[in-house]
C-alpha cells in the first residue's frame, strides 16, 4: 500500500492528488506529495515557493524545515523575537 492518496481532515493528499501551487497567482502544476508540503502551513508548494527554515517544523506528516516563504518569514520573526 503506498501514498498515492489519502484523506486527512476532509482533503484529499497524496502524490497521486493533482493541484496547484497554492501560493497566489503562481499557475505551476503540482501534487499534493509530500515533497510539495509546507510542514507549517500544511499547504502545497512549488519548488519555487518552497524553502527551509532554521527550526523543524511538526504537522501531520511528520517533522522537517520545509516550509512555504510566507511560513519562513513567520518562523525567523518567531526566533528572533525569542533571541531578543
Amino acid at each position: 500500500m503506498g501514498y498515492a492518496f489519502y484523506e486527512i481532515g476532509g482533503m484529499k493528499r497524496g502524490y497521486g492528488v493533482r493541484c496547484k501551487c497554492h501560493q497566489r497567482h503562481c499557475p505551476k502544476r503540482i501534487d499534493r506529495g509530500l515533497a510539495y508540503l509546507c510542514y507549517r502551513c500544511t499547504w502545497y508548494f512549488c519548488g519555487e515557493h518552497l524553502t527551509s527554515a532554521e527550526e523543524k517544523q511538526e504537522c501531520f506528516a511528520g517533522e522537517s524545515a520545509q516550509v512555504c516563504t510566507d511560513c519562513s518569514d513567520e518562523v525567523d520573526a518567531e526566533l528572533m523575537d525569542r533571541s531578543a
